[in-house]
């Protein structure tokens, strides 16, 4: 069951979300329940860290919807959050507080169904990360090191052994280091690219990385072989 927060003050648009909700959860399948509020000084004041998405409305009385948010992240940095405003300049500041994306009104239930599909795509993968699914988390890695650890062993074999051939190991491992530990969730970011979207950066550090120290290792190899030869 995903959970999703309505942070809006105007009946009209709110109304419009819970029918764009039902809608979608007929046409999907996907179990959904929300809850609205009609500002963002009630919703944190009742906010319990239950919710999977939140749409926040940004133009709200009492406190707007980027200061709610940003209340929002010091109790909670991971739940997804969409903006809903009239003016995209104002949505822009999403980044302040990690938004996932904007919707701007009038919202159609095709842009709506499309952001939310994001959202769950993302919920998706942060969830995979969490419980430490298999494919997404282990298979690319330990594939990987393997790899690397093999060309690595090769290469030590060889006499000569220049410090540019250990140079491929060495960025593979930093970029492993360094970029593992942000939770990349590698299948999924690679779907999601293929969808027309862009590619995690931390994703491709590691891929390339990955692939320069498994052709270095190739290489090398094919070299020990020659020079016994």
């Amino acid at each position: 069951m995903i959970r999703i927060a309505v942070v809006e003050d105007e009946k009209e648009y709110s109304d419009q979300l819970f029918s764009y909700l039902e809608r979608f959860r007929k046409e999907t399948h996907q179990a959904v329940s929300a809850e609205l509020f009609c500002d963002g000084m009630s919703f944190l004041d009742e906010y319990k860290g239950d919710f999977d998405i939140v749409f926040m409305d940004i133009a709200m009385p009492h406190m707007n919807g980027l200061e709610a948010a940003k209340k929002l992240r010091q109790v909670d940095g991971i739940v997804c959050l969409i903006f809903i405003t009239t003016l995209a300049q104002y949505a822009i500041r999403g980044y302040e507080v990690d938004a996932l994306d904007f919707l701007v009104k009038p919202v159609t239930y095709e842009l709506f169904r499309l952001k939310l599909e994001k959202a769950l795509f993302y919920l998706k993968g942060k969830a995979d990360t969490r419980n430490g699914d298999v494919l997404t988390r282990v298979t690319p890695v330990v594939t990987g090191l393997f790899a690397a650890g093999i060309g690595l062993s090769v290469l030590l074999t060889i006499k000569d052994v220049k410090p540019l051939e250990i140079l491929p190991f060495i960025l593979y491992l930093a970029a492993m280091l360094v970029f593992f530990d942000t939770e990349i969730d590698f299948i999924g970011n690679l779907l999601w690219a293929t969808d027309g979207n862009s590619l995690d950066a931390g994703f491709l550090a590691v891929a390339v990385c990955g692939l320069i120290a498994v052709i270095s290792g190739i290489v090398a190899g094919l070299k020990g072989i020659e020079e016994e030869a």
